[in-house]
C-alpha cells in the first residue's frame, strides 16, 4: 500500500493517489494518458486515510471537485518533494491499526454516532463536510474521503479530538 504522486509535466498537473501496486498502477495512467506521466514520490506506508489528507490538505489546487488531479503548484511540488526526500508524507495521517491493513475499504463511525458524541447536529455534519444534501436516514457512516473535512471543522470549533476518534469506538467485545 502506498500514497503516490505522478506528474504530467506538459499539462502542470500532479496526480495523488493510493496503490497496492505503484508500479502497475502508474503504468496504466501512462496508458491512458494522452501526455507523459512521471512517478515523482510515494510514501510506502500511506493508505487510504493518508491520501484523503493530503488531498485535503492540497484542495486549493484541485484541478476538478473530486478528482485526483491537482495543479503542479509550488506547495503541491513542495510536498511531493518532501515525500520523495523522507519517503514519508509530513504530519500524515494513518489508518488505526485495528482498520489496516485487511480493511480493504475502512469507514468511519456511524453517522449518528458521530453526531451524538460530539454533540452536533445533522446539518452541522452536512455542512463540516461540505455536502451538497442530508445523507437519508439509516445506518450511515463517515467516508474516509470526508474526514478530514470533519476533523477541521469540529477543530475549528472547539472540539478536542484526534482523527481516529472518527472511527468507530471498540466495544469491550473487541477489547477481549
Amino acid at each position: 500500500m502506498a500514497v503516490y504522486f505522478a506528474i504530467a509535466p506538459t499539462v502542470n498537473a500532479m496526480k495523488v493517489g493510493f496503490s497496492t501496486d505503484v508500479a502497475l498502477r502508474v503504468r496504466s495512467i501512462r496508458n491512458a494518458s494522452p501526455v507523459p506521466v512521471e512517478l515523482v514520490s510515494c510514501d510506502p506506508r500511506g493508505d487510504l486515510l493518508t491520501e484523503a489528507e493530503v488531498q485535503h490538505r492540497l484542495r486549493a489546487d484541485r484541478m476538478r471537485p473530486g478528482s485526483d488531479w491537482f495543479v503542479a503548484s509550488r506547495d503541491v511540488r513542495d510536498l511531493a518533494d518532501l515525500v520523495g526526500a523522507a519517503g514519508r508524507v509530513p504530519g500524515g495521517w494513518y489508518l488505526p491499526p485495528k482498520h489496516a491493513p485487511r480493511d480493504r475499504h475502512p469507514r468511519g463511525a456511524a453517522i449518528k454516532d458521530l453526531t451524538a458524541r460530539f454533540g452536533i447536529s445533522l446539518a452541522d455534519y452536512v455542512e463540516a463536510c461540505e455536502m451538497r444534501s442530508v445523507p437519508a436516514a439509516g445506518d450511515y457512516h463517515l467516508s474516509i474521503e470526508r474526514m478530514p473535512y470533519l476533523y477541521h471543522w469540529l477543530r475549528a470549533h472547539g472540539h478536542d479530538c484526534t482523527v481516529h476518534d472518527l472511527f468507530p469506538s471498540r466495544t469491550s467485545a473487541e477489547a477481549a
